[in-house]
């Protein structure tokens, strides 16, 4: 918040997830909700990366433009298709983990 004057989406939707999963395992004393935390926040990001890919919009422009100046909208589009499909191989290997 220092730095940016306001605080990231992503983090707000992160820490909504912990608390909320967090929240589940305490009251219900259920390990497995705090275990599929993972599984839902690399799913949600797979999704919104994949379905802005579909539509054409490279969503990790919006993130972390200063980051990689000069990159082009193909170049947006293939780094946030590639992110995507990353996010739901950990979704699905922490799956497999927690089996």
């Amino acid at each position: 918040k220092w730095k940016l004057g306001r605080i990231s989406p992503m983090l707000w939707l992160s820490t909504a997830l912990i608390v909320g999963f967090g929240g589940l395992t305490i009251m219900l004393r259920d390990p497995v909700w705090i275990q599929v935390k993972p599984t839902a926040i690399y799913a949600l990001f797979g999704v919104v990366l994949l379905g802005g890919a579909l539509r054409g919009h490279g969503m990790l422009k919006y993130l972390l433009e200063a980051a990689f100046e000069g990159l082009s909208d193909a170049g947006w589009l293939k780094l946030s298709r590639n992110w995507g499909v990353f996010f739901f191989a950990l979704a699905a290997l922490n799956e497999v983990l927690r089996a």
